[in-house]
């Protein structure tokens, strides 16, 4: 029965969306998501880029084998890559050549209670980094962190809302689990870092500081049809692109029901586009 009713929302989306192409401003309208965009005027961004370069210019002093990244408040390197017999694979990979950890840059407060009991190899916590830090330092990485940690904000790309994880355990910041708010961190350069590549991890960015989430970004080419899956960095709404001029099934996306009703839509035009090659 599931299948025929799959079926019958597949052939009423190509009757009623197959047709004509979706306004980008007036696409299926949904309850708006509990979280707002980050909006970051010009003058913030200055400052950001400016506390940023000044970040990077200690650390790459103090420790210059470690590189500037976001961590979640409550990440952890082997908890990041639990998710998957993959990602186990990795980390015994990652672990016979030491014990590699996320380093956090923010006061012992603002740690998870799990992560801020964690400590390195030498005993120390895990934001010792920060709490050796100057005084002007600290009030950079603090300046930075309020944005980092908002919970709209959004990467580079303007596709992965890094900080959000829906109260329904239906979307994670993680690639099974929710990583907190994230901030700035240290992770040192190794081949670890190429390995967590690999495994999409650190893939993305935010002002150009990788992001050990994982986050899987759809851009391919099906039958001459290029499709990419991106967020309206204003609003906050996915949206499907074909062939970077059409947008479709434009919605918020943030919970189990909103999650189907994008996904019934953009399958609905997906079958639109191939219907008469293939059928």
């Amino acid at each position: 029965m599931k299948s025929i009713y799959h079926l019958s929302l597949l052939i009423l989306g190509l009757v009623f969306f197959g047709c004509e192409e979706d306004d980008p401003e007036t696409s299926t309208e949904n309850e708006a998501p509990p979280y707002t965009m980050l909006q970051v005027s010009s003058d913030e961004q200055n400052i950001i880029d400016e506390n940023l370069a000044l970040i990077t210019a200690y650390y790459e002093e103090a420790y210059p084998d470690h590189f500037l990244i976001l961590v979640g408040d409550s990440e952890t390197l082997v908890g990041d890559m639990s998710c998957d017999s993959h990602d186990q694979e990795v980390v015994e990979q990652i672990l016979s050549g030491g014990d590699p950890v996320f380093f956090h840059l923010t006061p012992t407060e603002n740690l998870s209670e799990s992560v801020a009991a964690v400590v390195d190899e030498e005993g120390n916590p895990l934001n010792q980094k920060y709490l050796d830090a100057p005084a002007n330092i600290k009030d950079a990485i603090d300046y930075v962190n309020q944005f980092a940690g908002h919970e709209g904000a959004i990467d580079d790309s303007s596709i992965f809302i890094f900080n959000y994880s829906s109260d329904d355990g239906e979307i994670h910041n993680g690639k099974c689990q929710d990583l907190g708010h994230h901030q700035l961190g240290l992770f040192k350069n190794t081949i670890v870092v190429s390995t967590l590549n690999d495994a999409d991890y650190g893939t993305s960015t935010w002002n150009g500081l990788p992001i050990y989430g994982n986050v899987v970004l759809v851009d391919v080419t099906i039958g001459g049809i290029n499709w990419k899956l991106k967020i309206d960095e204003d609003n906050g709404k996915f949206f499907l692109r074909k062939n970077e001029n059409t947008i479709y099934c434009k919605r918020w996306v943030y919970n189990q029901a909103t999650i189907i009703s994008f996904l019934e839509c953009s399958v609905a035009y997906l079958a639109a586009s191939y219907i008469e090659k293939y059928f």
